[in-house]
């Protein structure tokens, strides 16, 4: 094995490890911004649905070179990269099991207020935005305030544009 080889082992199991931790830290709950608020080209707002499966892509890498057959090569090449389209392919469309309960709640209850939440959000900074959503309690009493600040004419934000019983 040469030096490149082992520096692609080395950097794949470094970012496979780093993506690991922190998918699992956004999956617990640990850095909610990541579902709601962070939204740059180096971070969007996907990378908090992707992290856990890019690390086993980061994963997958260092095992090519320890593949010596040429056919196992061809497979391994294909399923490495259907892989990445698979991964790439959660980044941009959200399946409903990857989203956490908090935010399936409130896609759910206040659609229609999501971008003024989102905005509130902003204003308020990260920290204090991650106390108001700490509990469900404080997530709902948070979404009441935003409508009432918004003085919107129904005195229940999920009538918004449409009925629901």
């Amino acid at each position: 094995m040469n030096e490149d080889e082992l520096f692609v082992i080395w950097s794949c199991g470094i970012m496979g490890i780093f993506t690991l931790v922190s998918g699992i830290l956004i999956r617990t709950g640990k850095y909610k911004t990541w579902w709601f608020l962070k939204s740059s080209p180096v971070t969007p707002i996907g990378i908090a649905y992707v992290a856990i499966p890019a690390s086993i892509f980061f994963f997958m890498i260092p095992t090519y070179f320890f593949v010596s057959d040429p056919k196992a090569e061809t497979i391994w090449t294909y399923a490495i990269g259907g892989y990445l389209i698979f991964v790439v392919f959660l980044s941009i469309w959200r399946p409903r099991w990857l989203v956490p309960k908090w935010l399936c709640w409130l896609e759910d209850n206040y659609e229609y207020l999501i971008p003024l939440l989102r905005e509130d959000a902003i204003r308020m900074g990260e920290r204090t935005w991650a106390r108001q959503v700490n509990t469900q309690e404080t997530l709902e009493k948070w979404a009441k305030e935003v409508w009432q600040k918004n003085k919107f004419d129904h005195p229940d934000p999920r009538f918004i544009g449409k009925h629901r019983a």
